[in-house]
């Protein structure tokens, strides 16, 4: 029976997660029906999420289309194939919309859809709007209660919220690996619980040891909160390896590699990589634009990039300070307060970032030195500090317009990046 052999396939992948096991009755299924949409859909999804086969996946996705063109399942599963794998955004709209015009009552279509426009069009308003309608159409769907969560996390803020939800998608999937791994990532950035995230990061693997971003998470709270630079980079490596198409793990190998290594060709290769892969990420390509900037001193060319990652996403405070930062050091003041007022109009809430804006207007803006030194001042005091960060063009633009008192921005400086800003 090709019906028996599918659904058992389905239910050794999905429960048992016996992975050989299911993609033998895989097999069996389409040779006993080698024309039967369902089970060619089926094993298309099993190779894309199980055995990273990506180009069977997509022969088989595009014949279980063509056996059944108004399936609105594999409709649904291509569309997040055409996203997550391949990039083809525009594409990958399209049959999100089929999808959902086929059954428009799937929660499952639904939630991936918000997913796509909070992640990749930034339509918040309309994410928002169907993860709500996701959730009324399934309130117990773990998946799209930790999707909503991380959404509230990431875009609304409201981080009571989000932890309500995290903990409910959890005690409907305890199992659920992507649960898991994201609300490990709210308590290390929102709680600062960094013993309770590190558990729910170490669980996330053991449930998912193949999860390319819970190992690439994993490598970043190494890094940044234990600083184990030997085991983030491991992990980092391993994030790599699992997920070669992934721009977000050469992104952030090459950050580490600038940073910590100090191994700036090696970065740049994968700065560059990274793009290949997805030339609309705005966090790469702005790190890639400060690259420029601090290392290889092309401003011109950080300056191009700033310009895409701030189209790519307008509302990101950190890109705006970091392109504000750029201008203001060739003395281009008038577009540098410009982005200086639209960074603070977006209300940072990072310590970290806050110092840095304030350092600028000290740096540059007579009117602001009294207001801005005792910003700094109150940050540092919290523990505000922004590591390694680079001001020394901050100070060098500062001292050639005959800043008063060069060696407060020294000091300041100092203390905010931890770094001696003596000029080379």
């Amino acid at each position: 029976s090709a019906e028996l052999a599918g659904n058992y396939a389905l239910f050794l992948q999905d429960i048992r997660n016996d992975y050989d096991a299911a993609e033998i009755l895989f097999k069996k299924a389409l040779e006993l029906d080698p024309n039967d949409a369902i089970y060619t859909g089926n094993y298309a999804r099993f190779l894309k999420n199980v055995r990273k086969d990506y180009d069977a996946a997509e022969i088989l996705y595009k014949k279980a289309l063509e056996l059944d063109p108004n399936q609105a399942n594999h409709t649904g599963n291509y569309a997040l194939f055409l996203h997550d794998v391949r990039k083809d955004y525009d594409a990958a709209e399209i049959l999100y919309k089929k999808a959902l015009e086929l059954d428009p009552n799937c929660t499952n279509h639904t939630g991936n859809y918000a997913l796509f426009l909070k992640n990749v069009r930034k339509d918040y308003d309309a994410a928002e709007i169907l993860f709500k309608k996701a959730l009324k159409l399934d309130p117990n769907h773990a998946n799209n209660i930790g999707n909503y969560a991380t959404f509230l996390h990431d875009v609304c803020k409201d981080y009571d919220a989000a932890e309500i939800l995290f903990k409910k998608a959890l005690k409907l999937d305890p199992n659920g690996a992507n649960h898991t791994g994201n609300y490990a990532l709210f308590l290390q950035n929102v709680r600062k619980d960094y013993d309770a995230a590190e558990i729910l990061f170490k669980k996330a693997l053991e449930l998912d040891p193949n999860g390319a971003n819970h190992t690439g998470n994993y490598a970043l709270f190494m890094q940044k909160v234990r600083k184990d630079y030997d085991a983030a980079e491991i992990l980092k490596k391993k994030a790599l390896e699992l997920d070669p198409n992934g721009a977000n793990h050469p992104g952030n190998y090459a950050l580490f590699l600038k940073n910590v290594r100090k191994d700036y060709d090696a970065a740049e290769i994968l700065y560059k990589k990274a793009l290949e892969l997805d030339s609309n990420q705005a966090n790469i390509t702005g790190n890639y634009a400060l690259f420029l900037q601090d290392i290889r001193k092309d401003y011109d060319a950080a300056e191009i990039l700033y310009k895409k990652a701030l189209e790519l996403d307008a509302n990101d405070a950190n890109l705006t300070g970091n392109y504000c930062q750029l201008l203001l050091a060739r003395a281009d003041r008038r577009r540098g307060a410009e982005m200086l007022n639209r960074a603070f109009a977006l209300n940072p809430t990072n310590p970290p970032l806050l110092a840095e804006l304030w350092f600028y207007r000290l740096a540059h803006f007579p009117m602001e030195y009294p207001q801005a030194e005792q910003q700094i001042r109150d940050l540092l005091a919290t523990g505000a500090r922004s590591e390694g960060w680079d001001l020394r063009d901050t100070i060098a633009r500062a001292e050639a317009d005959g800043h008063p008192n060069v060696s407060l921005l020294r000091e300041l400086a100092n203390a905010i990046s931890g770094t001696d800003m003596h000029l080379n």
